[in-house]
């Protein structure tokens, strides 16, 4: 039983790493072709957790020039009250230019950022809840309390050691008396 939850931690910690390389890749893309299509709003590839910004490229071009009443019944849409985050969009939408004058070439470009927020969004969806499990099968381990106990371990690192010791961590330091 213990060495069958030790496998399904390790199997998740390794789906973690691998969700998160994915999305640092897709973030990654999603840098890269903003920056071809509109270097202005490659700031909010990095705020890409807050729902709203996602939301802006989902439904914005850089070619849209909504009016600034426009875009604070979206941004009330999306229960943004914070006067910055409204400033900062509406300067956007007010000065963003797309790159280029080949209007198709950015269309073909705007779909591909599209995809790739939709890409991000939901990895993103699925590391939380892989996250989640991860921290219920650490929770489940009878050893967790003796990760936690050590300086510097918290609830990142501590799935992570117990994942790669197993569940007989003494077959990693031997005793004195066996080397």
């Amino acid at each position: 039983e213990r060495d069958a939850l030790h496998r399904r931690l390790r199997e998740r910690v390794d789906q973690e790493q691998d969700l998160i390389a994915r999305a640092t890749a897709s973030q990654n893309r999603l840098h890269a072709l903003v920056r071809r299509l509109c270097p202005e709003w490659d700031a909010l590839v990095g705020d890409l957790e807050h729902a709203v910004y996602q939301q802006f490229l989902l439904h914005y071009a850089p070619w849209d020039r909504p009016r600034e009443s426009t875009l604070r019944r979206f941004l009330g849409t999306h229960n943004v009250r914070g006067e910055d985050a409204v400033r900062r969009l509406v300067e956007l939408a007010r000065t963003a230019r797309a790159l280029g004058t080949d209007r198709a070439f950015q269309a073909l470009l705007l779909e591909q950022i599209r995809a790739e927020v939709r890409l991000l969004a939901a990895l993103r969806t699925e590391l939380d809840r892989v996250r989640a499990d991860l921290a219920a099968l650490y929770a489940a381990l009878p050893q967790a309390p003796i990760y936690d106990s050590f300086p510097g371990i918290g609830p990142k690192l501590g799935p992570r050691l117990a994942a790669w010791f197993g569940s007989a961590p003494a077959r990693h330091f031997p005793s004195k008396r066996q080397a």
